[in-house]
């Protein structure tokens, strides 16, 4: 502590020639920069406090200065004060030396009331001064208090815990409180500070031992917790072993009494075992095996059961079928099977597969089978089977000897014919309906094949005389004593049902190949009418009949509607409408008009149709109010009287709606450049009619001669019904007109390979599995069906990549429920009969495709296809309760299988190459019957 004092005097002794108040100042700021910072604390004696110490002598000042001095003279006190230690020793010289000056001169040039005021006011300052130092010390100890109390928050939180758990054995040790030996030689200014340094360095030694205590606490506690875990562990472990030995105990006791107790048989052989008692079995059986040889591995076990049961790895092994099989499947050549064969003996250590020999000996047996007869006719080269009847028969016999025949005695065998090309070569199938996978190309009795194009000609030279003729004559077949009758059908794709049936190719009039209606133009106009079955055996031009039937026993009502294609073809329409219309979107937000001069053609097109739009929408208002007016008019009936008197150059027919309505006729609605007649003369009476008036709709006056025309009379309601056909005319006129518009706008579009909006919906397409062939850049079969089966969440993927906005409008939503519409309908077409339920809901959900069509797209052609599937399927699957039965399907799978074996074959010949086909698919045919397949 002398040291300490001692130092504070010799920097007093250095600073001697500054002021005090400076002297003051350098203090305080030595003292903050180390960190000392005087507390106060309310407890200590308020003589101890800077603040209170300058309030005191404040006081005693103003004391001082109210009470009169006792002065012997007025110039001032006889006996000066006496300089302390920081009046004169403190002051510099030169400051003395000013202040003996000023003396002097207040001696000689002021009196005493203003040295008074004057020194009131220089006290005054000098108080104030100190108040503002004051102030200013206290803030600062203020924040310095606060830094130490976020310092010693960790330590009280650690404090509390140990206040929770009392350590035992644990005293602070005791801090002796410094004690001052009496006088101080230190100034009064520095007191205050020296008892806060003090205070601090207590402070500091409190804080020391508590840590040490508190390290103290701690470390006794981790010392109980891994005494604790110890133990616990040492718990653990004695329960453990205790355990091993009680199992140890049991299973010594269990030895002991199955050697004593005498064997006994099972009662209940394993197969009629419950599922806990085989596990039992099982359970039993490895632990004796173990025990008996616990130095055993499992690959021991599995050589000892191998030889001791050589028949118990049997059925892991391929027989002879089922080795034939897999080189088919698999597409392997004999080098190829080899080493396929050597894989396997290397991973199983034995040959799974049958023998080389065996399976040579089973395929030329199988093969020896098929017959086959070569043709080369008129630069058509192929192969046939010899005998298709014999065929039949062989692949019933084996059915029915292998028990995969399905049908009952009273069922009638029915087999349906396929044709289709593919690639270069033309393909002709037979399906059964006696199989369960009757429309898998294996089951599917390949015919004969042929080298060259789908036409009538190539059909009768490759196919009439060994196939059609013999099927066509075909009633029953006889197999094992038993007489079973066949039903033949025939199906196709649309084009080589026309040329099979003899039906006008092209864009004919009449092209459909079950009834004789002409084709239908759009939906609007498309009526659910009777109409006549066609015949296939009686040429009619009229009907677009132009030749006869390949096979007459097929009419008309065993024509298999081909629902793959159908679907193909109107999915592919509702998709090109959703392309069409996302082109036409994103046209009209981009505004990607083609050149200034190509603007102004468009603009002049776009005028010419509009004008025509309002020449078709005030026709078609014309025929509104004549039809309003034939209801009001009609209600009164005309007299005789009212006749007109000169009847000269009016319709002579006795309902005449003119005469009637007294109403001009509208003019006749025409869609081509040919105008439809409104009045013709009848040959027989030499007077005029009108064309409505005699019952003729727009396409009978068109097409009617005039020299031929002849009146005939007839009711008032069939010239209603012309003149309702007539306002459909009109307004199909207009949506013509308007489609027109919507093509001359739409004309500089983006292509469709280009349109961002056409990727993304290509893009949605992707995530169902579907993607576009990359010849035909069109959607398959398969591709068809994954997009009918997730149509409902077309429109929610439907969003523009960079605005993230959905960019679908109502026509690609009404396509979307389009597609929804036929996907319950897809479900439909298994390969097998339907329940009456399920027959009432395809002829609904067809109504109602058919609906939703008028309703959203009214003037959409109505292709051959979709004539189809809305006349025709209904009536189909009511009659033979079923529309997926055949399928053409298998023929279009064997397209892909023929191009994959020919890649075996390394021969120009194309009657080798066709025989190897042939035969191929007879061995699958043969696995298929005998029901020993992997598949």
């Amino acid at each position: 502590m002398r040291n300490d004092v001692a130092k504070i005097f010799e920097e007093i002794a250095e600073k001697r020639k500054i002021s005090v108040d400076a002297f003051e100042n350098i203090i305080q700021c030595t003292l903050l920069q180390n960190g000392v910072v005087p507390k106060f604390s309310e407890n200590e004696n308020e003589q101890n406090d800077t603040v209170m110490l300058y309030k005191n002598r404040n006081k005693k000042r103003r004391a001082k200065s109210h009470s009169p001095p006792a002065y012997d003279n007025e110039l001032g006190p006889s006996n000066p004060k006496k300089s302390s230690i920081f009046s004169s020793s403190l002051v510099p010289e030169n400051n003395a030396k000013n202040n003996r000056n000023v003396e002097t001169n207040f001696k000689s040039e002021m009196s005493l009331s203003e040295k008074r005021s004057n020194a009131n006011k220089a006290r005054f300052k000098q108080i104030t001064k100190k108040k503002e130092k004051a102030k200013q010390r206290g803030e600062e100890s203020g924040k310095a208090r606060k830094k130490k109390s976020l310092e010693m928050t960790e330590n009280t939180i650690i404090l509390q815990q140990i206040a929770m758990e009392p350590v035992k054995h644990v005293t602070p040790p005791n801090s002796v409180p410094y004690k001052s030996s009496g006088a101080s030689s230190l100034p009064a200014k520095l007191t205050p500070i020296r008892q806060c340094m003090e205070k601090k360095e207590r402070e500091q030694q409190l804080i020391k031992d508590l840590q040490n205590a508190m390290s103290i606490a701690i470390n006794e506690n981790i010392k109980l917790l891994k005494s604790n875990e110890e133990f616990s562990k040492k718990l653990k472990e004695e329960q453990r072993k205790s355990k091993e030995l009680s199992d140890i105990n049991i299973d010594l006791t269990n030895k002991l009494l199955r050697k004593s107790l005498p064997k006994t048989s099972s009662r209940v052989p394993y197969p009629n075992l419950t599922p806990r008692g085989k596990a039992a079995v099982v359970d039993r059986i490895r632990k004796l095996l173990e025990e008996d040889n616990p130095l055993y591995t499992d690959l021991d076990f599995e050589e000892i059961l191998h030889k001791a049961f050589p028949n118990l790895f049997q059925k892991f092994n391929f027989n002879v079928e089922e080795t034939a099989e897999f080189q088919l499947q698999a597409g392997l050549t004999r080098r190829k099977m080899e080493k396929v064969r050597m894989m396997f003996k290397r991973k199983f250590k034995r040959d799974i597969f049958a023998s080389r020999k065996d399976v040579a000996v089973f395929r030329k047996n199988v093969k020896e089978e098929c017959s086959i007869k070569y043709f080369d006719q008129d630069g058509v080269m192929g192969a046939v089977l010899s005998d298709v009847v014999k065929a039949i028969t062989l692949r019933i016999q084996r059915q029915k000897k292998s028990g995969t025949f399905i049908l009952n005695s009273n069922e009638k065998f029915q087999v349906c014919v396929v044709e289709d090309k593919g690639g270069d070569y033309t393909s002709i199938g037979i399906i059964f309906n006696s199989l369960w996978k009757r429309n898998s190309p294996d089951a599917m009795l390949f015919a004969g094949i042929y080298k060259g194009n789908e036409s009538r000609e190539n059909l009768i030279v490759a196919f009439k005389g060994h196939i059609y003729d013999k099927l066509n004559n075909l009633k029953f077949i006889t197999v094992d004593n038993e007489r079973i009758e066949i039903e033949i059908f025939k199906i196709a794709d649309l084009k080589m049902l026309k040329i099979f049936n003899g039906i006008r190719q092209g864009n004919a009039k009449h092209s459909c190949i079950v009834c004789t209606l002409p084709n239908d133009k759009t939906f609007l106009q498309l009526l659910i009418s009777i109409f006549e079955k066609r015949n296939f055996n009686i040429i009619n031009k009229d009907i677009c009949q132009d030749d006869v039937t390949l096979m007459s026993s097929i009419d008309s009502d065993h024509i298999v509607l081909p629902l793959l294609h159908i679907y193909l073809g109107i999915v592919s329409q509702i998709i090109k409408i959703m392309v069409m219309e996302l082109r036409r979107i994103e046209f009209d937000l981009e505004k990607n008009f083609a050149e200034d001069a190509d603007e102004n053609e468009n603009e002049e097109e776009l005028e010419s149709l509009q004008d025509q739009l309002i020449e078709a929408e005030e026709l078609q208002e014309q025929w509104k109010l004549f039809f309003q007016h034939i209801d009001i008019r009609h209600e009164d009936a005309v007299d005789d009287d009212d006749e007109f008197e000169d009847d000269d150059g009016f319709c002579m027919a006795s309902n005449c709606i003119v005469k009637i309505t007294n109403m001009p006729l509208p003019e006749r609605i025409t869609h081509t450049a040919q105008p439809t007649p409104s009045i013709l003369k009848c040959k027989r009476t030499k007077q005029f009619y009108h064309t409505v008036c005699v019952g003729m709709n727009s396409e009978a006056a068109k097409n009617q001669k005039k020299r031929d025309f002849v009146a005939d009379e007839v009711c008032f309601d069939t010239v209603k019904k012309v003149v309702e056909e007539e306002i459909k005319e009109a307004r199909i006129k207009v949506i013509n007109v308007q489609d027109k518009i919507k093509k001359e706008y739409y004309k500089n579009m983006m292509p469709e390979n280009e349109s961002r909006y056409v990727k993304v919906l290509e893009n949605i397409f992707k995530k169902f599995g579907a993607t576009k062939q990359l010849y035909y850049q069109e959607y398959n079969g398969n591709h068809i069906r994954l997009i009918v089966k997730n149509a409902t969440s077309i429109i929610e993927n439907l969003v523009d990549p960079e605005t993230k906005r959905n960019i679908g409008n109502d026509k690609i939503r009404a396509c979307c429920v389009a597609l929804d519409i036929l996907k319950r309908i897809q479900d439909k077409t298994e390969a097998r009969l339907l329940e009456d339920h399920e027959i009432d809901e395809v002829v609904n959900q067809i109504d109602l495709y058919k609906n939703h069509m008028q309703n959203h797209f009214p003037n959409l052609s109505v292709t051959h296809k979709n004539h189809m599937f809305i006349r025709h399927v209904p009536d189909y699957a009511k009659k033979w309760r079923t529309i997926g039965l055949f399928s053409e399907a298998p023929i279009e799978h064997q397209h892909k299988i023929n191009k994959q074996r020919l890649r075996l074959i390394a021969t120009t010949d194309e009657h080798k190459k066709c025989e190897f086909l042939l035969k191929s698919n007879w061995e699958k045919n043969y696995l298929i019957d005998i029901g020993n397949t992997l598949l």
